[in-house]
C-alpha cells in the first residue's frame, strides 16, 4: 500500500490502528530508532512518525504536524473512551541527529492525526515508549530507555479525569505494560536492562492491587534482559506470555 522498497530490518512499523469511527482511516507508526534494543538507524530512510490513510490504504500520507522532531513514535492509541483523542507514545532518540532534542513525550491528536499538542507529564521523563488505557479510564504510560536515569523512566497513571500523574513501578527502562481486561488491578510489565541499576533485574513483573506491590516472574525465562513484548490472557487468569529476542515465545503460568 505504502510505495516503498525497503528491506532494511531496522525499519519498523507499530502500531496499525483503524479509526473506530470509520475504518477507511488507518494509522500506524514508523520509529526513528527500535526501542528494545540499540540497533542502528535505518540507512537513506528518513520518513518516520506517523502514516495516514483516509480511504481504506490507497493513499497514504505523514501528518506530523506537532509533534517533535525526532519523530520516534513507538505506539498509537485511540481513546476506548473518547474516540476523538489519538494517542502517540514518542521515545527518547538515544543514536540521532544532534540537531534535534533526542527527548519524547507524550501527544495527542483531538483531529484524527491532522495536528498534535503535547501531553503535560512529569518533568524528567526522558520518553514514553508505551500508552494503555483500563476499563476505568486510567492512563498508563511506560517509560524510559537503557541510559536514562534512574528517575527519567518506570510506569506513571493518571487517575481518570485527572491531570496529576503518579509514579507506580520505579525500573528506569519499561518497554511496555499489559492490563488484564478482566480486573483493571493486574498489570504486567516488560523491563530490559538500564545502566543506572548496573543491568539488573530486567524481566517481566506482575502486580494484582494496580501497582501498589510488584512481583518478578523470570522464572524458567531463559533471556529475561531482551524481551520485545508481553501479553495478558484474557480468558484465562494467571497465564501471561512474553516474546523474548533470539531465545523464543514463552507462556507464564501463576500458581
Amino acid at each position: 500500500l505504502y510505495p516503498g522498497n525497503y528491506t532494511n530490518p531496522n525499519i519498523q512499523q507499530n502500531s496499525l490502528t483503524f479509526d473506530p469511527d470509520n475504518s477507511e482511516q488507518i494509522f500506524f507508526c514508523v520509529p526513528a530508532l527500535r526501542i528494545e534494543y540499540h540497533s542502528p538507524q535505518a540507512a537513506n530512510f528518513t520518513d518516520f512518525g506517523v502514516y495516514a490513510s483516509r480511504d481504506g490504504g490507497v493513499n497514504w500520507e505523514r501528518p506530523n504536524t506537532g509533534l517533535p522532531a525526532n519523530l520516534n513514535v513507538n505506539r498509537l492509541l485511540f481513546n476506548p473512551h473518547n474516540s476523538t483523542e489519538l494517542y502517540a507514545a514518542v521515545a527518547y532518540l538515544s543514536m540521532q541527529n544532534p540537531a534535534h532534542d533526542p527527548a519524547g513525550g507524550l501527544y495527542v491528536s483531538t483531529n484524527k492525526a491532522v495536528s498534535w499538542r503535547k501531553v503535560p507529564i512529569p518533568d524528567g521523563i526522558s520518553g514514553v515508549n508505551d500508552i494503555k488505557i483500563d476499563n476505568d479510564g486510567n492512563t498508563y504510560i511506560s517509560c524510559g530507555y537503557g541510559y536514562s536515569d534512574s528517575l527519567a523512566g518506570g510506569v506513571w497513571r493518571r487517575a481518570a479525569g485527572q491531570q496529576a500523574w503518579e509514579k507506580i513501578f520505579y525500573m528506569p527502562f519499561v518497554i511496555d505494560l499489559e492490563i488484564a481486561q478482566y480486573d483493571v488491578k493486574t498489570l504486567l510489565v516488560a523491563v530490559n536492562p538500564a545502566h543506572a541499576v548496573n543491568f539488573l533485574n530486567p524481566g517481566v513483573y506482575v502486580s494484582h492491587d494496580q501497582g501498589q506491590t510488584w512481583k518478578k516472574v523470570n522464572k524458567f525465562l531463559w533471556q529475561p534482559g531482551n524481551l520485545r513484548d508481553c501479553a495478558i490472557d484474557q480468558v484465562k487468569k494467571g497465564v501471561y506470555y512474553c516474546a523474548t529476542y533470539g531465545s523464543g515465545w514463552f507462556r507464564g503460568l501463576e500458581h
